[in-house]
């Protein structure tokens, strides 16, 4: 559930009562407030995130390592892209370094990651590029929109060009009084760009981030009290946990079933989840098993075996800043109920 407040509200109202709706005056607002929370010169507001991760995972973080990744790079790769899974910042420096040795660039897949940083950098800006999603499950959202930040001044002016069908730069401002009627295509392009109405929600919610981030925080704290006092430990995997170093944004909480330990499996034990009113979900069908990605690039799940086994075993349990205690021990009681029925049976 997002946790949508009176500011955000107003801040709609403002909107709608300006005139003005889509591209305009808020959406830069927005950019500039991304520029200075996360510290990099351009940050160019669009309308999603969606970005594809070709490596295997570590199977503790399920994030890549440079080590999945150089097992996986083809004579034609093109660029390296990393998703840091859940809100937890992938391990980058020895990515980088592989990357730099073998000449190809490193794009961030940040979806899960704001408010996220390691080493006091923030998710995003530690390759050429970074995507940052605001759907509505994500920790800052705007309902639906994304950001691309980057320091290189070439990529963020392509970017603005091709967010709005390939329009010059600014392209929004001919609708003003500073603006012209006049304007050119100068290449392809899409209909990419975020509407005020967006960013203005997105500027309340990003002075909000951190506290989000505490409460998220502290409902993953919560479940693993939880199931350590449900004596679940054996049977479910718990989340990594954040190093000293690390800042962990809490997007997802995913648990892994110990399938080899347990009698039903996980399709069972997310439908009777799903008849105690509580949903869960799998985070991710991993691209490879996909059938585009086993016709287009003959993949086969064995190809990436870690992916494929840790997906097997996955049930995100649902996080929020509003889930309160009470609905976390409901969780855990739920699930407690389903893998060790036997406790029920005795009146344990």
């Amino acid at each position: 559930m997002p946790s949508i407040g009176a500011a955000e509200r107003q801040a709609v109202l403002d909107v709608l009562d300006s005139g003005w709706l889509t591209t305009g005056q808020r959406v830069v607002e927005f950019e500039e407030a991304i520029q200075r929370e996360l510290g990099v010169r351009h940050a160019v507001a669009v309308n999603s995130a969606t970005s594809a991760l070709h490596a295997d995972v570590d199977p503790l973080t399920l994030n890549s390592t440079a080590e999945t990744i150089e097992q996986q790079l083809r004579p034609n790769t093109k660029a390296i892209e990393i998703v840091h899974f859940g809100g937890l910042l992938a391990d980058m420096e020895p990515i980088l370094d592989l990357a730099r040795r073998r000449g190809i660039p490193v794009l961030e897949d940040a979806a899960h990651a704001l408010p996220a940083s390691r080493n006091g950098r923030a998710a995003g800006t530690l390759a050429e590029a970074g995507a940052l999603s605001f759907y509505a499950t994500k920790t800052v959202t705007t309902g639906e929109g994304g950001m691309l930040i980057t320091n290189d001044d070439r990529i963020a002016d392509r970017a603005r060009v091709m967010r709005l069908h390939g329009i010059s730069r600014d392209a929004w401002k001919r609708y003003t009084a500073a603006g012209s009627w006049f304007y050119e295509i100068e290449d392809v392009g899409f209909k990419y760009n975020l509407t005020d109405i967006a960013a203005a929600i997105g500027i309340v919610q990003l002075g909000r981030a951190e506290e989000m981030r505490w409460l998220r925080e502290g409902v993953a704290l919560k479940y693993a009290t939880a199931l350590e006092a449900a004596d679940l430990l054996d049977l479910v995997e718990l989340p990594a946990a954040p190093g000293v170093a690390d800042v962990h944004a809490w997007h997802l909480y995913p648990i892994r079933l110990h399938l080899d330990r347990l009698a039903i499996d996980r399709a069972t034990v997310i439908e009777e989840l799903k008849v105690s009113g509580i949903g869960t979900s799998v985070h991710f069908i991993p691209l490879h098993l996909h059938p585009y990605y086993r016709k287009t690039y003959d993949y086969a799940a064995g190809d990436l075996p870690v992916a494929t086994r840790e997906y097997e075993r996955e049930i995100s349990l649902p996080i929020y800043p509003g889930l309160g205690e009470d609905a976390v021990e409901r969780v855990v009681g739920a699930l407690s109920a389903i893998l060790r029925p036997e406790q029920v049976a005795s009146g344990v």
